[in-house]
C-alpha cells in the first residue's frame, strides 16, 4: 500500500501473468481432466502470486502445482527443465518478498498480525484509538525503512478514516510528527536477538502513549496543529510555515 513499484513486484507481475496465460492455454487445449484441473489451479495460483498481499499464498501454491506438473512430464518421459526454471523464479521472488529490507526488525506474532490487519483496513474504527495509532506506526517502522513506512502508514490511516466515514479527520502534520518521533526512539533502541514487542516499547516511551496532553505540544502550538495548512501538509515545528499556519 503506497509502496514503490520495485523490481520484485515487476518480476512477480511478469512471471505470474505469463504462467496464468500459459496454464489457461494448456488447460483449454487438454483432453485430460486432471491436466485441466491442474491448469486452472496453476492459473489461480499465478494470479494470487502477483499482488504483494497474497504473493506468499500464491507462490506456495504455484510451487506445489509446478511440482505436480513436473511429475506428469517425468512420468511421460518428457523433460521438466522449463518447469524447474519457473519454480526457481517463483522461489527467488518469494525469498525476496520475505527479506523486504536489511533494516527490518523482528516483531512478535501478535504485532505482525496487528500490522497486517491495519494495512488491510480490517480493524474497526471504533477500536482504533491513540494507542493503536502508535502501535501501527511502531510496527510499520519495525518492518520497513522510513521512506517506505511513511507512505504505507499514511495510506492505511486515510483508508481507516474513509471507512469511519470521516475522511477529513486525517492530519498530515500529526501523522508525520509521530512517525518521525517513533523512528527516532527506535533508532536509539539497541536491537536484541528476540522479537520486539510493542508493549515493551510503550513502557519505555509513556510520553508517546498519551493523547492529551500530547508530546507534540512541546513542538507545536495549538494554533498550528488546528490550522488547515497543518492538516493538509506536513509543517516543520518552529519554522516560517508554522508561523504562517498559526495566523
Amino acid at each position: 500500500m503506497g509502496g514503490r513499484l520495485g523490481y520484485s513486484t515487476i518480476c512477480r507481475g511478469l512471471l505470474g501473468a505469463w504462467l496464468a496465460h500459459l496454464s489457461l492455454s494448456l488447460a483449454l487445449r487438454s483432453s485430460s481432466r486432471q491436466l485441466v484441473l491442474l491448469g486452472i489451479a496453476e492459473a489461480l495460483a499465478a494470479l494470487l502470486f502477483i499482488p504483494r498481499r497474497t504473493c506468499r499464498w500464491g507462490g506456495a501454491l504455484l510451487l506445489l502445482v509446478l511440482a505436480f506438473a513436473a511429475g506428469f512430464h517425468l512420468r511421460a518421459g518428457e523433460s521438466a527443465v522449463l518447469l524447474w526454471g519457473y519454480a526457481a523464479g517463483v522461489l527467488a521472488l518469494l525469498l525476496g518478498t520475505v527479506e523486504r529490507s536489511p533494516h527490518a526488525r523482528k516483531i512478535c506474532r501478535a504485532d505482525r498480525e496487528f500490522l497486517r490487519a491495519f494495512e488491510a483496513t480490517r480493524i474497526a474504527p471504533a477500536e482504533f484509538h491513540h494507542r493503536e495509532h502508535i502501535r501501527a506506526a511502531w510496527a510499520v517502522l519495525c518492518r520497513y525503512p522510513l521512506d517506505e513506512a511513511l507512505p504505507r502508514y499514511r495510506t492505511a490511516l486515510k483508508a481507516m478514516a474513509a471507512r469511519a466515514g470521516k475522511p477529513g479527520i486525517y492530519h498530515e502534520t500529526i501523522t508525520w510528527a509521530y512517525l518521525l518521533l517513533i523512528h527516532e526512539r527506535l533508532a536509539a533502541q539497541s536491537g536484541g536477538g528476540d522479537s520486539l514487542q510493542f508493549s515493551e516499547f510503550a513502557e519505555r516511551n509513556p510520553d508517546l502513549m498519551t493523547w492529551r496532553p500530547s508530546i507534540l505540544e512541546a513542538y507545536y502550538s495549538k494554533e498550528v496543529l488546528s490550522s488547515e495548512r497543518a492538516r493538509q501538509i506536513f509543517v516543520l515545528p518552529g519554522g516560517p510555515a508554522a508561523a504562517s499556519a498559526a495566523r
